[in-house]
Order: C-alpha cells, then sequence, then structure tokens
C-alpha cells in the first residue's frame, strides 16, 4: 500500500478506475526503474568509451539542479550602506 503514498482505507474509498489507474502508473514508475538498473549493471561490463557516454547521458538528464543568480547588489553598494547618513 506505501507505493500508492496513501492509507489503505483512502484507497479503499476511492473509485475504481482510478485504483487500477495508480496501479498502472506505479507498475510503469517501477518498469522504469527496474530498466535503469538493468541499464546500469550492462553498462557496467561495457568498454570504457561506452560507459563514458552513458555518464554523461545520466549526467544530461539530471539537468541544473541547483541554479546561481546574479548577486543582488555589488560591493559599491554595501560600502555606500555602511557609510553613516548625513543629517
Amino acid at each position: 500500500m506505501s507505493q500508492f503514498g496513501t492509507d489503505p482505507e483512502r484507497l479503499l474509498a476511492m473509485p475504481v478506475r482510478l485504483f487500477w489507474s495508480m496501479a498502472k502508473a506505479v507498475d510503469r514508475i517501477r518498469a522504469g526503474e527496474e530498466l535503469a538498473l538493468y541499464d546500469a549493471f550492462s553498462i557496467a561490463q561495457a568498454e570504457g568509451e561506452i560507459r563514458n557516454e552513458y555518464r554523461e547521458a545520466l549526467r544530461e538528464r539530471l539537468g541544473t539542479v541547483t541554479r546561481r543568480e546574479k548577486p543582488r547588489s555589488s560591493s559599491d553598494d554595501i560600502l555606500a550602506a555602511l557609510v553613516p547618513l548625513e543629517g
């Protein structure tokens, strides 16, 4: 039941078609995970260049995890804020 992300009572209360569509989705996700493991084990036995290409393909699939934003203020702005106000 944990693969559905809900408790058994809620599963029993949901419409049958929704339950089976969720079950198929879970099965597709598991198949994808197993296929990825199969690929990884197959590549582990492959030659060096094929391994490197596969590794780079995986890195591309990961994409950019973090994004560095441009600083919101320059060092001149920070120093200007430290100068006491006249008045």
